[in-house]
């Protein structure tokens, strides 16, 4: 072998060489840049994922804002319904169906938006909404029943010690669920 054929082998060697390492650099720019299409397309998918749980949790925190204010101002009207004491101008019949109106917007308001709360939440909510619609339920019984021309003492008896009894029900029962639900509330809107 003399020195041309060791020059041409050199050369050769370094032409696969040089081949080689731009196939190669050429291959890795190739996976680069293919990597980083796919970091990007990972980081929008995350940025509409992260803005959507965003708007969810913004909506849930406005529909736990509307559905407070809903049971307090249910629980107002069922306060000043069944008091024994009545302040204001208000008549019964008025107060009836103010209290009446705000259960059917609590109850609406409830179903409507049922989705927004978790079953732990939404079985205290419904167990406020037994009681509140029992209360209105009894404590109309008495009126219904005269309406009716029901004249057994016994029954409209029974019927006004149940009315009665939705005021204790609405005095020492509704202040223990509301403070449940507040509860859970507030674990909501802390994020835990």
């Amino acid at each position: 072998m003399d020195w041309t054929e060791i020059i041409a082998k050199l050369i050769e060697s370094a032409a696969q060489v040089l081949i080689f390492g731009v196939a190669a650099h050429r291959i890795q720019k190739s996976i680069d840049n293919g990597a980083a299409k796919r970091i990007e397309e990972f980081k929008s998918t995350l940025k509409v994922i992260e803005s959507k749980e965003g708007s969810l949790h913004s909506k849930r925190l406005e529909v736990i804002e509307a559905m407070y204010k809903k049971i307090v101002e249910l629980d107002y009207a069922m306060r000043t319904l069944v008091s024994p004491i009545k302040y204001g101008s208000d008549n019964e019949s008025s107060l009836i169906l103010k209290a009446d109106e705000k259960f059917r917007d609590f109850n609406m308001f409830f179903e409507t938006n049922t989705i927004y709360f978790l079953p732990k939440t939404c079985k205290e909510i419904d167990v406020i909404r037994r009681t509140f619609y029992d209360g209105l339920v009894d404590y109309n019984q008495p009126v219904f029943l005269k309406s009716m021309n029901v004249e057994d003492k016994e029954v409209l008896r029974e019927a006004m010690i149940k009315a009665n009894e939705v005021y204790k029900s609405v005095k020492d029962k509704i202040p223990v669920l509301r403070g449940n639900i507040e509860i859970e509330f507030r674990e909501i809107l802390s994020g835990k």
